[in-house]
Parts: C-alpha cells; structure tokens; sequence
C-alpha cells in the first residue's frame, strides 16, 4: 500500500461531500446527549460521578484493557513501605500551579458505565492498602514472572480502582547470581498511557533523567510548516479514516494455529541489546528508527522459526506515538498509531530494512498520528458499545511500543536501585502480537506477548530471543562494509 497515493485527495472529497454532514449532525446529537447525561448525573450523585471527559480514556473495552509496568529492584520492599512512600510521594502530591488539586486523585476513581457512557465513580472508601499483594516468599524466575503476566490481564471489577501492585520479594533472572526483587504495577489503560507511567515513575524515584522530557515543546515549526501540516490533515482525514476502518475488516495472520487455547498471552523478553550496534545500524540507514529495526528483526525470526503456511502474507505495522507535549502532570492518554507496510517476500534483509524506514518516517512524520488522536478522541466520547468500535478488529499484523524511561540508573523512593524497567500493553483490540521496547539506563530490551491461540510460549520465546543476535548479525555486517 503506497502511504499516500495520488488518489487520496479525491477520495477524501468524495467521502466529505456524502458523509461530512452526517458525522457532524451525529457527532453534535451525542454532545447534546452527554450535557443531558451530565446534568442527571449531577442531580442524582452530586459531583461523585462524573462522565470521563477525555475520548482516549474511554475507548477500552472491557477486556484486555489492562498494561503492566515492572520495576526490578535490588532489595525486598515490604508493602507498608511501597504504600507509604506511594500514599506521600503520589496520592498526597499537588499541582505545583497552586490550585491545591492533587495530580493523581484519578487514582482514587473507578471506572463505571452510566446510562451507557463511560465515567469515573469516586471511591468514597478508598483504601491504598486494598491496591498490594505480596506473593508467596520464595525465588521466582523467568517462566514464573510470565505465568504471572497472564493472571495480570485478568480485569478488575469495579469495587474499587482498577489498579494494584504485586510484590515478588525475590527475583533471579537466569544469567545472575544475585537476587532481586519486583514491584509491578498493573493497571486500566484507562487510567494512563506509557508516558503518563514513566512521568508518574520519575516523581517516585530518584536521579531520574528522560531521554526525552515529555513536558517540553517539539521544535518550533514555522507557522506555514504548521498550515501545511494541518491543511493535509484535514485534506486526508476522509481517506485516513477509511483506510483504519477497512483494515478492521482484514485478517493478517492465518487462523488459529491453537484454537483450543483459550484467550490469553504468552510472554517474554530479551536479554538486553547493546545500543552501540542499534546506532552502526541507525548510521547506515537514517530512517530506520529502533522500532523499525526491531520489527524487521522480528520478522527474520519469525522467518526462521515458523513454516511459511503459519507466517502472515501481509505485515501491516502498527507503531505506538504520542503527542506532546503532555503540558498537564495528571494522568492521561495522549497517545496515537500510524501504520505502514513491510514486504518480507525480499530475502535481502538490507534492502528491506531501507525501505521500511523510508515508508515508515513518511508516515510518522505525515498527518497519520494526529488524525488517528482525533478519532479515538472523538469515539470515545460516545456510549460505550461505540466507543469501543474503535478498539475492534486485528487492524495490525503487529504492534510496537517504544518506551525510553530514564538515561541513568533511579532509585526508588530514594532506598532501592532500580536494576530494570519494562512494561506490557495490554492487547486492546485483536492484534495478536505486541512488541514493547524500553531503553534503560543505556541497556536496551525487548518485550514481547502473543495471543496463545496463534504462538506457543517456546516459539514466542524462540523468535524473541534470537532478535539480539539478529541485530548483533546485522550491525557486524555494516561494520565490516564500513571497513
């Protein structure tokens, strides 16, 4: 699929001239629905129910709605120790504007359904310590974290916010001796994004440094970059939109290799890539982004370790973004996805690499982003059954979050050192493949979870574990070229 053919702008035309005027009508009809739901909602709970103003925070459905964010650290934190420091640090912390509202009080809120629209209940008999378990002491390893992972997509009900912490009071990863701990979070992607995460993190740890700080401003653009921008957003809504709709529509791996399995995931992670041979790569290929290079180095190894009856025809890449700046500290979603095709019929993994990052920086740097935040922004803002159209279909053959947290090692609350930091989203509509990249600390990983009905946990594992090899493969490739 060309990423804008010639053929858009007059696709769009068309689309606006028949159908402009019944989104319009349709769209203000349900705004005036909600100021009604409003208002009762006023009269009959006071201000203890209210419905969610921000679209992208509604648009979950209500399974597999829930992200896992882990912290690996180097001593036992108790549970009275986490909830006091999270309760002073987080809970209790107010808006530096003066206005004495506390920035996370939505943590407070659960998650409800009113007369069919999606609003945040007050918790009138929050309790942070209903929100941490403290599994059985004893040493957890690898598979048993992932066995844990799966227990952590189950949803919460709605009897008290949808967010808790697990304690694992001891860690050992495979290749180490010492023993670590973890404190994982799970919660409502509701709730927050990735970013909103990592900005939550760095008010509870210490010597914590962004890569990229996203309370700044992007560069500046002159103000006709910014009409250009905006006209061809405009322009190429019509066209965009239907694009993500028909691909709902499409199936991009084969049917179920497993259709007894029941619907979960299987996870797993990589031991961490150097970033010196993610750069020999970047050096040769400018727009090869790290997302780029990993779901290319993906589909290498899935080459290698499926037969090609179980590999899909199309990879349709979906990418995770964001927008910034996020100019308020409260929890929110502000994120988007841009799509764009990889060919993998080439053998000449070089080649394929060049051009998937050529098409996928024409995307991202294009109006895909922020037409796809205007559209979850908008359904979300409808009754729930659709709303959560929004999150239907497979729509991806997969899917990659890049996440960098912080460039030097943090300590939490100041006490514990921060070994590790990774994080799962969680599979909000039907892409069966999830790829997270987090950059750590100068160490670089790579999550991955897959629907157990189309990968088992070794091929998962298998195709994961070979992604360092592959790019250690193709960064000495380029290195000897250079010589």
């Amino acid at each position: 699929m060309k990423v804008i053919d010639l053929a858009a702008p007059l696709i769009s035309v068309v689309a606006y001239y028949f159908l402009i005027k019944y989104l319009i009508f349709v769209t203000i009809l349900n705004e005036i629905v909600r100021t009604i739901v409003s208002f009762i909602l006023q009269y009959k709970y006071k201000t203890k129910i209210k419905l969610v103003p921000d679209g992208t925070d509604a648009i979950w459905r209500p399974n597999r709605s829930m992200a896992v964010f882990t912290l690996r650290i180097n001593k036992i934190i108790t549970e009275d120790q986490l909830l006091n420091h999270f309760e002073k640090d987080i809970l209790l912390l107010k808006e530096s504007n003066g206005s004495g509202k506390r920035v996370y009080e939505k943590l407070e809120h659960t998650l409800v359904t009113k007369f069919g629209y999606s609003c945040w209940k007050q918790d009138n008999n929050f309790n942070i310590k209903n929100h941490c378990k403290t599994l059985e002491n004893k040493v957890y390893y690898k598979t048993d974290l992932s066995s844990i992972l799966q227990k952590c997509e189950e949803e919460m009900g709605g009897d008290k916010p949808q967010w808790e912490f697990l304690i694992l009071p001891q860690y050992q990863e495979a290749a180490e001796v010492i023993t670590s701990s973890i404190v994982l979070m799970r919660f409502h992607h509701a709730y927050m994004d990735a970013i909103s995460s990592v900005m939550m993190g760095s008010k509870i740890t210490s010597n914590f440094t962004y890569y990229i700080d996203p309370c700044e401003t992007p560069k500046l653009i002159s103000t006709w970059e910014k009409f250009v921008f905006y006209s061809k957003a405009f322009i190429l809504f019509p066209y965009i939109s239907l694009i993500q709709l028909f691909s709902k529509f499409r199936s991009f791996w084969p049917k179920n290799s497993f259709p007894n399995q029941s619907q979960s995931c299987n996870y797993t992670w990589t031991k961490p890539i150097e970033l010196s041979q993610m750069r020999e790569i970047y050096k040769t290929f400018k727009n090869a982004s790290i997302p780029v290079i990993i779901e290319n180095a993906f589909i290498s190894a899935a080459k290698e370790v499926l037969p090609i009856e179980r590999l899909p025809k199309n990879w349709f890449i979906g990418e995770l973004a964001a927008l910034f700046p996020y100019k308020q500290e409260r929890l929110q979603n502000r994120f988007s996805c841009f799509s764009y095709n990889i060919d993998s019929s080439s053998e000449n993994e070089m080649e394929r690499l060049e051009v998937s990052g050529k098409e996928a920086k024409e995307v991202a740097t294009g109006p895909w982003i922020l037409i796809t935040f205007f559209l979850l922004k908008v359904f979300g803002r409808f009754p729930t059954f659709f709303a959560h159209l929004a999150m239907m279909g497979e729509s991806n053959t997969l899917v990659t979050s890049y996440l960098p947290s912080s460039m030097t090692r943090a300590k939490l609350f100041g006490n514990w050192d921060v070994l590790d930091a990774w994080g799962f989203p969680p599979h909000g509509n039907e892409t069966r493949v999830f790829i997270c990249c987090n950059m750590y600390c100068n160490s670089f990983k790579v999550m991955a979870s897959a629907d157990t009905s189309l990968l088992t946990e070794n091929e998962l594992r298998e195709i994961v574990s070979s992604i360092p090899e592959i790019v250690c493969r193709w960064s000495a490739q380029l290195n000897e070229k250079i010589e």
